[in-house]
């Protein structure tokens, strides 16, 4: 046998398949390595999902603590001036306020539409 066909024989016969398992194996790794990238940056923006769903829960429940109180002992004159004065500000038309009254959640002095 020749060098020749024994140098092609080596190369047809080991470096070829070499060569494709190489790449198929890199090919695996890296489409589990980016798996595992999708899935810690799915961890991490549900992380910061739930850290910034607790401080708007913390927040809701201080301003609950703050308004809550002093507003359910208004009488209803006191509501209704509290309304008018709710209704003037700009901040009225951008911005709903609910009152609990009665064991029910009831829209602060609803506007009626004709």
């Amino acid at each position: 046998m020749h060098i020749g066909k024994k140098i092609l024989a080596f190369i047809a016969g080991f470096c070829l398949p070499a060569v494709v398992i190489v790449s198929y194996c890199l090919g695996c790794w890296y489409d589990h390595r980016i798996d595992l990238l999708r899935q810690d940056s799915a961890k991490h923006e549900l992380a910061n999902i739930q850290q910034q769903f607790q401080i708007d829960v913390s927040r809701l429940t201080f301003l609950n603590n703050i308004y809550a109180l002093p507003l359910s002992q208004f009488d209803e004159d006191q509501l209704k001036k509290l309304e008018s004065s709710w209704h003037e500000s700009a901040i009225s038309a951008n911005l709903g306020w609910y009152i609990l009254r009665d064991g029910e959640l009831q829209s602060f002095s609803p506007i009626n539409i004709l």
